[in-house]
């Protein structure tokens, strides 16, 4: 939330595309994020805020978890992501090359693929 609790105007401002790193701190009670990460969903659902990930951070999240927290919890991780309080946005063709282009622009940062696909995304 942005500070002094400032609400945004408009759709572009108030959703929220959730990355990797948040849904592993969510799922990882140990995480020393795992409390600001849980503050910032009920600050999400309190202001009804629509919540979207990518396909692709899903693919990365299930294999942090696979491999830190078992199977069971990647598995338990799954069917929390797909029970319909998330909206899924695919990667497209062009958002691929979107991604590409923000990765050779920005190349003096370390920028990760899925990172730079979900600008594409936001964009």
């Amino acid at each position: 939330m942005p500070e002094g609790g400032h609400i945004a105007n408009t759709i572009f401002e108030r959703a929220v595309l959730i990355d990797s790193s948040a849904l592993y701190a969510l799922a990882d009670k140990r995480d020393n994020r795992h409390r600001e990460a849980l503050i910032c969903l009920t600050r999400i659902d309190s202001n009804s805020f629509p919540v979207f990930v990518s396909n692709g951070t899903i693919y990365e999240a299930y294999r942090l978890i696979l491999h830190k927290l078992g199977i069971q919890r990647a598995l338990l991780f799954l069917n929390n992501i797909y029970d319909g309080s998330t909206a899924v946005e695919r990667i497209t063709e062009e958002d691929e090359k979107n991604a590409r282009q923000y990765l050779q622009r920005f190349s003096d940062q370390p920028i990760t693929y899925i990172d730079a696909l979900n600008l594409a995304i936001m964009k």
